[in-house]
């Protein structure tokens, strides 16, 4: 008898997946290229940081190391030397910079910086004939910095500065690898089910087949299809601060478990709420663009699940009320039509749901309903009103260009998917093989074997924005 091709050979499985399933991680993924390795060793890529940017005071204090306080006295008077101390090195000696009041209030550096273990002081004075000093106030910790200028004499003077211009941070990942296998009896070769499994195929046609197998075959690969999403979405790095992995195998082999897609974002804009409002997606998009993206390119989709989908329409559906445009001509929008019931001879059906925001600004933004925020077996935790607070989170990824990508699958060459069997000597049920002359055991049975290593790449996570639900924020 001749060998059947596997199943798994074509693309049958992958669409009936999306047609059943929806739009997931993995399938939103293979719209985009994937970037392939040589090897499988740790991926890297450098990050560019702002040419600009704030910088968030730790802590003041005074001359005598005492911490200044809301509710004292003015600080810095008559050009008195103060400490202002920051998480990173981020200025130099003879630098102007400014805070919030950033008219009123300049500061010099007076100093090379301290480096006190993992923070940076830098002695500073008031600058601008100030000498009544500053309000405590505004030297509290959070309170944003950022570098103004380098003043000079105008004659004979002394190099000052560093230059302004962007720096680089490296971002490190690894590949994971996941396996499976599926055992059946070697009975099931030609067994039939009753209920049929419908097959897309290449014309998107569907097509009911009977075989047992085909459906071992479907639960097989949907299951796999599952642990890679998964292992993509929600994969947490095992690798502790030095370098080392925590995790091994049945075989006391090291197990590298690479961080996913939503680890990643942790490091881009993320926004915990109570309730959506259209207010606090605007402004975080709007951070996102100003000064760095084009009008004409600020178009986003918003990821979610079905309740985060109801969120935006009915955010949307209580700024536009009262709009004109939706009660001048009801039936120019078709938000009223005639439908059958046997309940009235003249029934009519209501109703609209917003999918895309018009913001000012150039922002617009389409929504995604992404299935795997709805899955109540993985995501457990509850909002009030008994909706997955899962489902309820949103997340708005720039996916980049197709010359520069942003978000990516990461493959190894030399290591593609793979599936092996083992099988007994009667016959192999996964090929159609009969009289395995070459069985693996006595058993009249077969094993498939699935093994997959991949990755994801997340360049810039400071050009996504989450915004999740309050009940998800880690304790």
């Amino acid at each position: 008898m001749a060998l059947r091709k596997p199943q798994v050979a074509t693309d049958a499985f992958i669409k009936l997946m999306a047609w059943k399933y929806g739009n997931t991680l993995d399938s939103l993924l293979a719209k985009f290229p994937t970037k392939t390795f040589d090897t499988s060793d740790d991926y890297t890529w450098n990050v560019i940081c702002p040419s600009e940017k704030n910088y968030s005071l730790l802590y003041a204090e005074d001359e005598s190391g005492t911490q200044i306080s809301a509710g004292g006295s003015m600080i810095g008077e008559n050009q008195a030397p103060f400490v202002l101390v920051f998480e990173e090195d981020w200025t130099h000696r003879g630098a102007t910079i400014v805070g919030s009041l950033n008219e009123v209030y300049q500061f010099v550096v007076i100093d090379e910086p301290i480096f006190r273990g993992n923070t940076t002081a830098y002695r500073v004075y008031l600058s601008g004939g100030n000498t009544e000093g500053i309000d405590s106030q505004y030297l509290l910790p959070g309170e944003k910095f950022s570098f103004e200028a380098n003043y000079v004499a105008d004659d004979l003077s002394r190099e000052v500065g560093e230059g302004s211009g962007s720096t680089h941070t490296q971002l490190r990942n690894e590949f994971s690898t996941v396996r499976d296998r599926r055992k059946v009896g070697g009975k099931m070769i030609d067994d039939k089910c009753a209920v049929g499994l419908p097959l897309v195929d290449d014309k998107g046609n569907v097509k009911v087949v009977t075989r047992w197998m085909l459906y071992v075959d479907w639960e097989f690969e949907r299951g796999f299809k599952d642990m890679k999403n998964r292992a993509l979405a929600y994969g947490v790095s095992n690798r502790n601060i030095n370098g080392e992995y925590m995790d091994y195998d049945v075989n006391g082999r090291v197990v590298k478990k690479s961080a996913g897609l939503y680890q990643q974002l942790e490091m881009g804009n993320t926004i915990y709420v109570n309730e959506f409002n259209l207010k606090v997606l605007e402004r975080a998009l709007l951070d996102l663009c100003s000064g760095k993206v084009e009008y004409n390119n600020r178009q986003f989709t918003l990821i979610t699940g079905d309740a985060g989908a109801m969120d935006f329409h009915k955010a949307i559906q209580q700024e536009t009320q009262g709009w004109s445009q939706l009660t001048l001509d009801n039936s120019s929008v078709n938000m009223i039509q005639k439908t059958t019931s046997p309940y009235h001879q003249n029934s009519l059906s209501a109703g609209y749901q917003f999918t895309q925001w018009k913001s000012p600004m150039g922002l617009i933004i389409n929504v995604l309903v992404d299935q795997s925020y709805n899955d109540p077996v993985r995501n457990k935790i509850t909002m009030a009103d008994g909706t997955l607070a899962y489902s309820h989170r949103m997340d708005i990824m720039d996916m980049g260009t197709s010359e520069q990508q942003n978000i990516f699958k990461c493959l190894v060459k030399s290591l593609p998917e793979r599936r092996g069997y083992q099988a007994g000597p009667f016959g192999n049920p996964f090929t159609g093989e009969l009289n395995n002359m070459n069985a693996s055991y006595d058993e009249d049975s077969a094993v498939a074997h699935k093994i997959a290593t991949l990755g994801i790449c997340v360049m810039d996570p400071t050009r996504t924005v989450s915004i999740i639900p309050n009940v998800l924020r880690p304790i």
